[in-house]
């Protein structure tokens, strides 16, 4: 999260008041469908589930935006393991900062795509485990509906794939020519369909 909050701090650090052209607040209210995991003989469910949260777009060129989101939702757990199954309540939080790129010349409506990089946070209800964070990636797409210059609605869908890290490594071969890399695998997908007020203020 601190690496988040330094970068997203960055980001805006270089850009001027005079550079941004608007800047949009969106609240968001949602649906969440969640996947399943298993591993090592141990099965876990996450069932579907409301989500909440809000957008923060900052227009720095026309029809570019830097987007910061938060996504939070509670779902139950339902899990299958070794020596025991059962269920238990889970919570999932979503710290994404990406690029927004609107489409097309209508002034009223206005689809989108976005691709974002950031972090998902796993915690129990009961606080009986420790939290997990994993580094996760965000897709999305929609359109946006503006009844006014300052008022709009926004509609999306988004995918998002948490990144579980595997193994990095270096390797060189015989002519000394050396190459490095990582692996990571995603373990779970989540599928958000969402909507929300947007309350655009411009600084024209």
């Amino acid at each position: 999260m601190k690496a988040l909050l330094i970068v997203f701090s960055i980001l805006i650090g270089t850009i001027s008041y005079a550079q941004v052209e608007a800047i949009e607040i969106t609240p968001t209210f949602g649906y969440t469908f969640n996947g399943s995991i298993t591993q090592y003989d141990q099965f876990y469910d996450l069932k579907d589930a409301v989500s909440f949260g809000g957008i923060v777009n900052v227009e720095v060129r026309s029809k570019k935006h830097i987007e910061v989101s938060y996504r939070r939702s509670i779902q139950t757990v339902q899990y299958v393991e070794t020596f025991s199954s059962g269920e238990f309540e889970a919570g999932m939080e979503q710290f994404h900062i990406g690029i927004f790129q609107e489409l097309g010349d209508n002034s009223s409506v206005k689809p989108f795509f976005n691709v974002a990089f950031g972090a998902t946070r796993y915690f129990e209800e009961q606080k009986r485990w420790l939290d997990a964070y994993r580094y996760s990636l965000a897709m999305g797409v929609g359109a946006k509906f503006f009844i006014t210059d300052n008022f709009g609605i926004r509609v999306q869908s988004q995918l998002v794939m948490p990144l579980s890290y595997n193994s990095v490594g270096v390797f060189c071969d015989g002519s000394g020519y050396c190459s490095g890399g990582a692996s990571f695998n995603v373990p779970i997908v989540h599928f958000d369909l969402s909507t929300g007020l947007i309350l655009r203020i411009s600084t024209n």
